[in-house]
């Protein structure tokens, strides 16, 4: 939520300890909640310990990363659901032909940073990386899959989010 160039991150206790040990882990944060927005202050804040699974916020990432274990908390990879995929492809189709020298968007990597935002006040939180990769996923699965179809003596497939 943001307050007059103020920024708070709410957390979980494990998100929380990874965030106050690791620099880097950090900035990945503030970056994929924040985007290119400045902020003056930005503080974090940890959600209590014993919050039921019902009242957990809906999120996209898996929180079963254990740094005690050694593993990096990068390995925690925002999980692609239905609806912010369809989300995804929607936008998609809604701002390509606003891209363009003398359109609102003046290249690609805007429209994903754009899509990104919109996707992170869904609560889903992908960079704008995340998103151009996944598009572009589901593009070479579609093309693949309308490949093998036009070739004779093959079994039909079909990918996902095909319509």
């Amino acid at each position: 939520m943001e307050n007059n160039n103020e920024l708070t991150i709410n957390c979980s206790p494990g998100t929380f300890k990874k965030i106050q040990a690791d620099a880097d882990y950090r900035q990945c944060v503030i970056q994929q909640v924040a985007g290119e927005d400045t902020f003056g202050q930005i503080t974090f804040s940890q959600n209590e310990p014993d919050m039921s699974l019902s009242e957990q916020p809906d999120c996209a990432y898996q929180q079963n990363v254990d740094t005690a274990s050694g593993e990096s908390p990068d390995l925690a990879k925002p999980l692609w659901l239905d609806a912010p995929t369809r989300f995804l492809i929607q936008k998609v189709r809604d701002l390509r032909p606003r891209v363009g020298k003398s359109a609102s968007l003046k290249n690609k990597k805007q429209m994903w940073s754009t899509i990104s935002k919109e996707l992170c006040e869904m609560r889903y939180m992908f960079t704008a990386v995340q998103v151009e990769t996944k598009f572009y996923t589901l593009e070479r699965n579609y093309k693949q899959a309308a490949s093998n179809n036009s070739k004779t003596g093959r079994t039909r497939q079909f990918c996902a989010y095909q319509k």
